[in-house]
């Protein structure tokens, strides 16, 4: 691939027509080649051992061009590379003798397209360290796009029930991008669903409305549990129930315990009546 870009680079290369382009570009190369100059003799890993009573001023290692559109920037790193290289291996494999790598940064993700361009001076060590940063950046930001796909592989491999809530549109757009095409048929989506989830799907909201329940024995008819299947208020009903099983399961232990001691006073008292004295006895 890259024989073939330098084969072709002349046939490719970008002109600039309009003259408001032409001066933005040469201006920015000046500024490039003015920091050039004032680095091309300075080794860019050797900057703390410079001499300690030299007070001038030191050129950075790095210098950001003006911001600019795509269109400018992508002129701006033709003319670079063929002035400078750009550390890429040439056709022998050898890197290139050129110390100059050039890159575009984001100063605020919040606004992206906002751009910048930035030249760096890097030894071959420095290069190698920033390729390595930078792949290991890359795969960062590769895994965090694939969080889902593992949340999604790891629901499918657990063999364990999901519990869902009206979630039939939510599976059908998992399936579709997380497994395959849909089936045509309810029947294959549901062999497929069933193959994917063998410990089976629970949508709640199906099943809370099939609860029906008597509020006393002498009731003929029932009625649903749930009167709105909306998740928050059948969580409300759920709540509620249990909230009122537990009030009523620890009255119940209060009055099973208040028997138990009402019972057991009793039993020491008829103990206690039914012992004789000592003077009977004596008598």
């Amino acid at each position: 691939p890259i024989k073939a870009k330098r084969a072709n680079a002349n046939a490719n290369a970008m002109v600039l027509n309009k003259t408001e382009d032409i001066n933005f570009c040469k201006d920015a190369l000046a500024g490039v080649a003015e920091w050039a100059k004032a680095i091309e003799n300075i080794d860019c890993n050797d900057k703390d051992n410079a001499n300690a009573n030299d007070t001038s001023p030191s050129p950075s290692n790095e210098h950001i061009l003006p911001s600019c559109n795509s269109y400018r920037r992508r002129f701006l790193y033709q003319e670079l590379e063929h002035i400078y290289g750009n550390g890429d291996n040439n056709d022998n494999g050898n890197s290139d003798s050129s110390k100059f790598t050039v890159e575009t940064r984001t100063p605020n993700p919040n606004r992206h397209w906002e751009k910048l361009m930035v030249i760096l001076c890097l030894t071959p060590a420095q290069r190698a360290a920033k390729e390595h940063a930078d792949h290991l950046e890359k795969v960062k930001q590769y895994n965090a796009k694939l969080g889902f796909r593992r949340m999604w592989t790891a629901l499918t491999q657990s063999n364990r029930p999901l519990v869902v809530h009206n979630g039939l549109y939510d599976l059908m757009f998992m399936v579709h991008h997380m497994h395959d095409d849909l089936p045509d048929t309810l029947e294959e989506f549901k062999i497929v669903v069933g193959g994917l989830f063998p410990g089976g799907i629970y949508d709640t909201r199906m099943v809370g409305g099939k609860i029906f329940v008597k509020d006393n024995a002498l009731e003929v008819t029932s009625r649903n549990l749930f009167s709105d299947l909306r998740l928050d208020r059948v969580y409300g009903v759920c709540k509620s129930e249990a909230d009122a099983a537990e009030k009523d399961a620890a009255e119940k232990e209060a009055e099973a315990a208040n028997a138990n001691a009402s019972t057991n006073s009793s039993t020491k008292g008829e103990e206690h009546s039914s012992t004789p004295s000592s003077s009977s006895s004596s008598s």
